[in-house]
């Protein structure tokens, strides 16, 4: 199994209002596109200085997947976060594979 993980920190004072737009809006966008199985969206308990962390964890089953995903629809979802949180987030994206 392959995890498409999309870790954001948020300011505080965007908390709430993020956790609800990700349930919401970029969550089922990302399940709509039919590259995943199943998702987790996660708290860290570590949080840096300024903002609070989350991860938002997408699984699928193969490598191919994620590369149609990421030349098909990982941009214009991309563009949906910057539009909604513009300068009030920061992010990264990072493939992990399961290890039997």
């Amino acid at each position: 199994m392959i995890i498409y993980n999309v870790t954001v920190n948020i300011l505080v004072e965007k908390e709430a209002e993020f956790v609800a737009w990700m349930k919401e809006v970029y969550i089922p966008r990302v399940m709509e596109t039919g590259f995943f199985f199943e998702h987790r969206f996660l708290r860290l308990l570590q949080n840096q200085d300024e903002g609070i962390n989350f991860a938002a964890q997408f699984h699928t089953s193969s490598m191919k997947k994620i590369l149609d995903f990421d030349r098909n629809f990982a941009k214009p979802i991309d563009d949906m976060l910057h539009k909604k949180f513009q300068e009030d987030y920061i992010t990264f994206r990072s493939l992990l594979e399961t290890v039997d």
